[in-house]
This record gives structure tokens, sequence and C-alpha cells, in this order.
């Protein structure tokens, strides 16, 4: 049973992240790697990481300022809210 919590807050930890770069992307436009480091302190390599994981969602695109959300991005950004009440009253029902 602990092994299962500690996957729950491992995931949760990178939806939360993913989520927190995203909203700086639609915020503050086009951010590089080092930009997004710096905003948020999160190790560079770990910002790569959810950019990587963000894109391959289709919720990013690449461009010569740095990566900017897509159209679906902002569509997941809008519609998360909802998601997250969702999630957040099946985990009181447990």
């Amino acid at each position: 049973m602990v092994l299962i919590i500690k996957n729950v807050k491992r995931e949760l930890h990178l939806m939360e992240r993913h989520v927190r770069i995203m909203r700086l992307l639609a915020e503050q436009g086009p951010l590089g790697i080092l930009k997004l480091s710096k905003i948020t302190e999160i190790p560079s390599q770990q910002v790569r990481y959810s950019l990587r994981i963000i894109q391959q969602c289709g919720f990013l695109q690449p461009t010569t300022k740095g990566a900017e959300l897509s159209a679906a991005g902002y569509k997941f950004l809008k519609d998360f809210a909802i998601e997250k009440r969702k999630l957040a009253e099946k985990i009181s029902r447990i």
C-alpha cells in the first residue's frame, strides 16, 4: 500500500510541475528552458523533461523564441480546473 501512495505522490508532483510550466507559458509567452528554470527554480533538466512531455501531449510548440502553448494547451488549462475538482472528489471518497 505504501508503494501505491508513493507512486501517486510522484505522479501528482510531476503533474504539478507540468501545469506550473504551462501556466507560465500561457502568462508570459514563449520561454526557453533556461528562463523557465530561473523563474521556477526547477533544474533545467527537469524543465526540459516537462517540456518534452507537454509537447508529446500536443500542448506546446517550439518557436525560435522558446516554447509556447498550442491551442490544445490553452484548452487543457481551461478544462484542468474541472478535472482537478473531479479528482479531489474522487480522492475524498477513498
